[in-house]
């Protein structure tokens, strides 16, 4: 897989974890510094993955998308899933 199909991959990946970030601090509500939502690495992660792909780093970009993911827990589609274990084969990262 050549960069360019990994960041376009990566890219939609970020618009349904965004999508899922959104809605669970929509139904979290007012957050405590104790709750799983409450990391600065979250609440503007789409930022911080959209900066990595920038500065060329797409594995570090997969790694905090992984971070987002994992963290909450949030729920992916089937094909987003698929779409994770393939960047993830790729690097050689554990999901």
């Amino acid at each position: 897989m050549d960069i360019v199909a990994i960041e376009a991959l990566l890219k939609e990946i970020l618009k349904e974890v965004s999508v899922h970030m959104v809605a669970a601090y929509a139904e979290a509500g007012p957050i405590d510094t104790d709750h799983p939502l409450a990391q600065e690495g979250l609440s503007n992660g789409t930022s911080i993955v959209l900066d990595y792909l920038e500065h060329n780093e797409p594995k570090i970009a997969l790694e905090h998308l992984l971070y987002m993911v994992n963290e909450p827990p949030l729920t992916l589609s089937a094909t987003t899933e698929a779409a994770l274990a393939r960047l993830c084969t790729v690097y050689e990262i554990r999901r």
